[in-house]
């Protein structure tokens, strides 16, 4: 990969170069004219997902190999940095075996469903409400029985102590970070505030957000209707992940680095005092398409002033509720946070959810004169809890991706999973 250069037009030039293929017919092979393989690889324009496709295909290579970044050839991460496309969007991007099949193969699907794209979220078991900032800019090896200034001995022994509880290929990834320069400056091992026992390790997602490899779920959300290249995702941690779906990435969720200033996502699914969960149809000028989403959701911009500091989570979500569903904040009966999903071209998002105070018949009544004038939504529906994983199976292809993701950790929350 690392002749193959960082951005996608250095990768597309390499791998045409490699073939012996010219523009001319790189240009045959995909269905794009001449001048368009030249704008790929001059920087001018990034191909959308069937292009990348084709290329992939044509160069007898997976799509990552074009889409994700290795730390060795990409830039530092820098938000400028990120590119993001919007590509053109045909009658097939719904079709999730295919998307499955081009983008991460049948390997990771994960029951009735599957959840694919760049977004890397990260999850805890239980709500939290308690959500921190702060930079993670040195180690931290508080109780693991490690000096402040650990030497490679003294890695290499506490990794050999964990092999009776992570599996053989994270102790072998660990003993490969440990040897790699500059180690202890961003391994992170444990907390025990939480009482959780974890391997944070450095990789440069949002700069220095330290993630850890412990036991629960990966998961993987896409947003079909844009292709994200993150410069610096360290692509060694990721393919231990892949290899099997119930690997995961999992950080202490209550303290994350979010280098502000950043916009956060807050996604909150809704729930009435008679335990339904509301769906609401987005317009087709929302997502681009008219799907069916299990969340309303809405961006904050923070300033400098909130670093390494608790985010004001329950304004952010009255002012949510408010500008999406018009609902006061006295219809909030209870609220959680889920989750924290990763997501370069949003910053970050927060997922959780709402239990209104309200029964499903006066939150019905509130939206049937709402939605008429609303112009993010076009109509609703309700499903019970119990009953809405096997409901959802039937609408698949008419969910926007992130649905079937939100639902899985709401329905986990309240012990229906």
């Amino acid at each position: 990969m690392a002749g193959a250069g960082g951005t996608i037009g250095a990768r597309i030039r390499y791998y045409r170069t490699a073939n012996n293929l010219t523009q001319a017919k790189l240009a045959e092979a995909t269905g794009v004219s001449d001048g368009q393989v030249s704008r790929w690889e001059n920087g001018k324009e990034i191909p959308n997902q069937t292009s990348i496709g084709r290329l992939a295909s044509t160069f007898g290579i997976h799509v990552r190999a074009l889409t994700v970044g290795d730390k060795t050839t990409w830039p530092p991460h820098d938000s400028a940095e990120v590119r993001e496309e919007t590509s053109g969007h045909d009658s097939n991007i719904w079709n999730y075996p295919k998307l499955r099949t081009l983008f991460f193969e049948e390997r990771i699907a994960r029951g009735p469903f599957s959840y694919q794209g760049e977004t890397v979220l990260l999850y805890e078991p239980r709500p939290f409400r308690s959500f921190q900032t702060v930079a993670l800019h040195r180690a931290s090896f508080e109780g693991t029985g490690l000096p402040e200034k650990p030497t490679l001995s003294d890695l290499l022994a506490y990794i050999d102590s964990l092999r009776s509880r992570f599996r053989p290929d994270v102790i072998e990834y660990l003993i490969r970070r440990a040897n790699m320069p500059n180690t202890t400056s961003g391994i992170k091992f444990s907390d025990e505030k939480v009482g959780v026992e974890m391997i944070s390790l450095p990789t440069p997602i949002h700069r220095q957000v330290a993630l850890s490899v412990f036991c629960s779920s990966f998961w993987l959300e896409r947003e079909l209707n844009r292709r994200i290249v993150l410069p610096s995702v360290e692509s060694a941690l990721l393919e231990l992940a892949r290899r099997e779906w119930h690997h995961c990435l999992m950080p202490h969720v209550q303290v994350v680095d979010l280098y502000t200033p950043s916009t956060l996502y807050l996604e909150m699914a809704i729930i009435t005092q008679d335990e339904d969960l509301l769906l609401l149809r987005k317009a087709p000028s929302v997502p681009n398409f008219s799907v069916w989403s299990c969340s309303v959701e809405r961006g904050f911009r923070w300033g400098n002033a909130i670093r390494e500091a608790e985010l004001p989570v329950q304004e952010a979500l009255n002012t949510c509720l408010g500008e999406e569903l018009q609902l006061s904040k006295a219809s909030v009966c209870d609220w959680g946070l889920l989750g924290i999903g990763l997501q370069v071209h949003l910053n970050t998002c927060i997922l959780g959810f709402v239990k209104l105070s309200l029964s499903t018949r006066q939150l019905q009544d509130h939206l049937n004169e709402f939605i008429q004038d609303s112009d993010h939504f076009t109509e609703y529906k309700f499903l019970p809890m119990r009953e809405v994983w096997s409901q959802l199976a039937d609408m698949e292809n008419e969910l926007h991706p992130s649905a079937l993701l939100r639902v899985h950790l709401v329905l986990k929350a309240y012990g229906h999973l």
